[in-house]
C-alpha cells in the first residue's frame, strides 16, 4: 500500500502492475477470503459424505443442496405432512436470506426429507424438518438431522436450538433421542384447529 494504493503485479507479465484503490481492494480481498474459505467448506462437506454413506449405509450423494429451483418439490412434501405448512414464500425467503437448506432425495430426484436452518453468532436454529409420508418411521428423520448438526457445526455452531409442538410426539421422541433437552415454552407460538398450541423449546449441544 503506497499513499492508500495497492499495487499489483501479474506474474506472467513481467514488467506489469495494475493500480487499484485500497477501497476497491479491500472489499475484492474480502470477497476471495470468502471463496477461499467456501472451498474449504465443500471440500470438508465431501469428505462428511463419505463419513454418512459409512454410518447409514446410505449414498451421501442424496443429499443436496435446497436450491430455489426446488421449492415446488419441497412443497408437495410441505403441505402433504403438515396441516399449517410454510408457503413457498417462507422457503424463498429462508433460501434467500442465506440459510442452510438441505435436501434427502431418491434415485428418482424425490424428496425423501428437507430442513432449513439458520445460524445467529455460535448456536444454530432449526427451522423446519420434514419426511414424506412414505419414508416416515424408517430412519430418514434421524439422518436429515445428523446431516444438519454435522453442516452447522462446520458453520460454527456450538449449540443447536428448535420449536416443536408437544403434540408432534413423533418429532419430539426424535429430537430427546438426539440427545436434546426442552428448555422452555413458547405460549401460543403455533395455530391449531381449536385455539393457539404452544411450542416446547429444545436445544442440543453440538461440540
Amino acid at each position: 500500500d503506497e499513499g492508500g494504493q495497492l499495487f499489483i503485479a501479474p506474474d506472467q507479465t513481467p514488467g506489469l502492475r495494475m493500480v487499484i484503490s485500497a477501497e476497491v481492494a479491500r472489499p475484492m480481498i474480502g470477497r476471495m477470503r470468502y471463496l477461499y474459505e467456501a472451498t474449504n467448506l465443500i471440500r470438508d462437506h465431501v469428505a462428511a459424505a463419505a463419513f454418512y454413506a459409512d454410518r447409514f449405509g446410505l449414498d451421501a450423494s442424496r443429499f443436496v443442496p435446497f436450491t430455489p429451483e426446488r421449492i415446488a418439490d419441497v412443497m408437495a412434501v410441505e403441505r402433504r405432512i403438515y396441516p399449517f405448512p410454510w408457503t413457498s414464500g417462507n422457503f424463498a425467503d429462508a433460501l434467500r436470506s442465506g440459510y442452510s437448506g438441505w435436501i434427502l432425495e431418491g434415485s428418482d430426484a424425490s424428496v425423501i426429507a428437507y430442513a432449513v436452518a439458520m445460524l445467529a453468532v455460535d448456536e444454530a436454529h432449526l427451522l423446519n424438518l420434514g419426511v414424506d409420508i412414505p419414508f416416515q418411521r424408517q430412519g430418514y428423520g434421524a439422518r436429515m438431522l445428523d446431516w444438519m448438526a454435522q453442516t452447522m457445526r462446520e458453520y460454527g455452531a456450538a449449540t443447536m436450538l428448535l420449536e416443536v409442538r408437544p403434540s408432534n410426539a413423533a418429532a419430539v421422541h426424535l429430537y430427546r433421542n438426539y440427545g436434546f433437552r426442552t428448555i422452555g415454552r413458547r405460549r401460543g407460538y403455533y395455530p391449531g384447529h381449536h385455539g393457539r398450541e404452544d411450542a416446547l423449546v429444545m436445544r442440543v449441544r453440538l461440540r
